[in-house]
C-alpha cells in the first residue's frame, strides 16, 4: 500500500488543464510507477479506496482533524485508557500508533472521510468556472427532459361521500350526473350539489402525477381520458365518487432559460462535477496500470 501512496500517478487534477487548485500536487514531474504489482493493487480497489489513497499521498490523513479525532478515540478504546488519565499516552502518541497499525486505512469512516475530501476538491475545481450563456442554452436544449413542465389539467369536481351515502352512493352519483347534463349546469353553479368535503370544488392546474397523489391513480386515469367542457363520471377515488368537469388542458412545455436559469446552472455544474470525479478515478486506474 505504501508504494501505491507514493506513486505520483494521481495527476487527475489536471482535468480541463487545471491542476488541483485546492492543494499542491505531489512531484508532478516524476515518472509514473508502471510496475504490474501497482497496477494489480489499483485494479482491486473500488473508487472510494482509490480516492482515499490519493488523500494519503497528499498527507490528508495526517492533517484532517476528523480523521485525527477518530483514530485517537479508537486507540483509547482499543487500549482501554481514559483521556487525561495517568495511563493515557496523549493524542500525538496515540495518533502515531494508530497510523503504525494501519487504522487510517482499515477504518471505514476514515476512508470515506478521506475520499470525500478529495472528491470535494475535484468538484470544487469543476464548479469554479461559471458557465456562459451559450453553455446554459445548449445544456437546456440537450437536457430538455429535466426541465420540461408536464401537461396540467384544471378541473372542477363534485364529491359524493361513501361514508355518508353507503349503498346509495352509485345511484345518487348517476342521478346527479344526469341532472347536471340535462340542465347544463356549469361548474360555477354546481359547488353545493355534492357532499361537504375538504376537497375544493375547483382544482387548480395539476399534473397527472399530482392528481394521482391526491385522488388516486384511477381518478387520474379517468381525468386524463375525459373530454373537456362536459360533466363525466362517476369517477372513484379513496374519498368516494366524483363528477368531473375538465376546464382546461395545458400541454407540456419547455420553459425558457430565463425561467429556469438557476436550475439549469446548478444541474450543469453538478454534471460537470460528477464527470470530473469519474475522470479522476479513471485517470487513477489508467495511471496505475501504465
Amino acid at each position: 500500500m505504501r508504494s501505491i501512496a507514493r506513486a505520483p500517478l494521481l495527476h487527475f487534477f489536471l482535468i480541463g488543464g487545471v491542476l488541483f487548485a485546492a492543494q499542491r500536487a505531489i512531484d508532478s514531474g516524476a515518472s509514473m510507477d508502471s510496475s504490474p504489482a501497482v497496477g494489480e493493487a489499483l485494479s482491486g480497489l473500488d473508487d472510494e479506496a482509490l480516492l482515499a489513497e490519493e488523500a494519503h499521498a497528499r498527507g490528508l490523513h495526517r492533517t484532517d482533524p476528523l480523521v485525527r479525532r477518530r483514530l485517537v478515540r479508537n486507540m483509547r478504546f482499543l487500549l482501554g485508557v481514559t483521556e487525561g488519565s495517568d495511563s493515557d499516552p496523549g493524542d500525538d502518541a496515540l495518533f502515531e500508533e494508530a497510523l503504525a497499525l494501519g487504522m487510517d486505512r482499515s477504518d471505514l469512516v476514515v476512508r470515506r472521510r478521506l475520499a470525500q475530501r478529495i472528491t470535494l476538491g475535484i468538484e470544487s475545481v469543476a464548479r469554479s468556472e461559471a458557465p456562459n450563456e451559450a453553455e446554459l442554452e445548449a445544456y437546456l436544449a440537450s437536457h430538455a427532459e429535466r426541465f420540461l413542465e408536464p401537461e396540467t389539467i384544471e378541473l372542477s369536481q363534485i364529491h359524493l361521500s361513501r361514508d355518508r351515502r353507503g349503498e346509495a352512493l352509485v345511484p345518487d352519483a348517476q342521478r346527479l350526473l344526469a341532472r347536471l347534463v340535462a340542465e347544463a349546469i356549469p361548474p360555477e353553479q354546481a359547488a353545493g350539489l355534492g357532499d361537504p368535503s375538504l376537497l375544493s370544488t375547483h382544482q387548480p392546474p395539476r399534473s397527472l402525477a399530482e392528481l394521482a397523489r391526491t385522488f388516486g391513480e384511477e381518478f387520474a386515469r379517468a381525468v386524463d381520458a375525459g373530454a373537456p367542457g362536459a360533466w363525466f363520471g362517476p369517477v372513484p377515488s379513496s374519498y368516494g365518487l366524483h363528477l368531473v368537469w375538465v376546464r382546461e388542458r395545458r400541454p407540456a412545455r419547455l420553459p425558457s432559460l430565463d425561467e429556469v436559469r438557476s436550475a439549469v446552472r446548478e444541474s450543469l455544474l453538478a454534471d460537470r462535477a460528477e464527470a470530473a470525479v469519474r475522470e479522476a478515478v479513471r485517470a487513477l486506474r489508467d495511471g496505475g496500470s501504465a
